[in-house]
């Protein structure tokens, strides 16, 4: 499958990232390159390589789109609306009692005043808690942030989970500083992240700031 591509070290090196995370480490590992370089067509080949090694597993994908670069965590809607088991629920009762189910059997009963701000960070209209809309911005998007983190490295210690970015170069501001609360948290679990982006200079800075190894798509050589 990989002879299919040409590239056999770029998927290698993605197999081998999974293969760490399978045993417990978070691992990210962009894959960056110019528009036509193959990166989505490697990505999709490599999780089809990841999932006949490992049956159990999960996938979980984002995207990112050039007119949705001002909505607030874009990408992370449909990857946290897939843990959550949201899937195409449209009843509004629905989706708050599962959302509030998850929030009770991670945290009990305290964060459950974070429920609709949860939703409507996802993209749904709920009222929000009286006590969360008094808090500064900033300290409710690291709370917000934390409980994020919380749920999928849950989601990841039952079973090793991918999470696909795609188009990250055109992520929000707030999805990106999601990105970036993964990287810099302390937990352990068989979690892996691929970010996948164009060549963009403030995404290569992002990376380059928290010393993290990318895989650079280039053209390929004709044989």
């Amino acid at each position: 499958r990989c002879g299919m591509i040409g590239r056999d070290d770029e998927l290698a090196k993605l197999l081998s990232s999974l293969g760490r995370a399978h045993h417990g480490s978070l691992t990210i590992l962009p894959v960056v390159g110019d528009a036509g370089m193959g990166k989505s067509y490697l990505v999709e080949n490599f999780l089809g390589e990841a999932q006949a090694t490992y049956p159990q597993l999960r996938i979980v994908s984002g995207s990112c789109y050039q007119y949705e670069e001002q909505t607030l965590f874009f990408p992370w809607r449909s990857i946290i609306k897939d843990i959550f088991g949201l899937g195409e629920i449209t009843a509004s009762q629905e989706i708050y009692e599962i959302t509030r189910s998850i929030f009770l059997s991670c945290f009990g009963e305290e964060e459950l005043s974070w429920v609709p701000f949860t939703l409507n960070m996802l993209g749904f209209d709920f009222e929000e808690d009286s006590s969360i809309r008094e808090i500064d911005v900033s300290i409710k998007q690291d709370r917000f942030f934390s409980l994020m983190y919380k749920i999928i490295m849950n989601t990841a210690r039952e079973t090793t989970t991918i999470i696909t970015i795609e188009d990250i170069h055109w992520s929000d501001a707030v999805s990106l500083k999601m990105l970036e609360y993964l990287i810099n948290g302390s937990d352990s679990a068989p979690l892996m992240v691929i970010p996948v982006s164009r060549d963009a200079e403030h995404i290569q800075s992002f990376f380059s700031k928290y010393s993290i190894q990318t895989i650079k798509l280039n053209q390929l050589k004709a044989e």
